[in-house]
């Protein structure tokens, strides 16, 4: 399991390189700052939790056709107090309507890395251009294995 994790950080790492290094082919590569929420839902034995999040992306989008895109992103997110910190890599599917905003399906990966643990994730999101190079977004996630729930709103650029 730990050479499981190491490669699995590796990877990650080595995908964001790739991603940083790419040269930008219609505003496909993009950074982002976000931050929101999270919680689990409580049940009638076990209590609800509720915390902040922050977090960063970098990613990258490619146009498959006529408004249809899919991209790849490594994230790195914790709560305010940076006590938690979360890894990932998911992926994103999605349109791009009239005036750039798009709207989009995810899928990914996490690392707990305060109690080693994985958890896959799926969700959805929003995101608006309001340049040509800056966009704001709206974006949930559910994490399937520990039943969390985020919401988090970002800015970003596009380069």
């Amino acid at each position: 399991r730990k050479y499981f994790m190491r490669t699995a950080i590796f990877a990650a790492l080595s995908a964001a390189t790739m991603i940083c290094s790419a040269p930008a082919a219609a505003n496909g590569l993009r950074a982002e700052l976000r931050g929101g929420v999270a919680w689990v839902d409580g049940t009638a034995t076990v209590p609800g939790d509720t915390s902040e999040t922050v977090g960063v992306a970098l990613g990258y989008d490619m146009d498959l056709s006529e408004g249809l895109f899919i991209g790849a992103e490594a994230v790195a997110d914790t709560d305010f107090d940076l006590s938690d910190p979360v890894l990932g890599l998911n992926a994103r599917f999605g349109t791009q309507l009239t005036g750039g905003t798009k709207v989009f399906v995810t899928g990914g990966w996490a690392h707990e890395t305060t109690f080693d643990t994985d958890d896959a994730l799926v969700g959805g999101g929003l995101e608006v251009p309001f340049s040509d190079r800056a966009f704001v977004s709206l974006q949930y996630q559910h994490y399937l294995d520990t039943e969390a729930n985020r919401v988090t709103v970002g800015a970003g650029l596009k380069f």
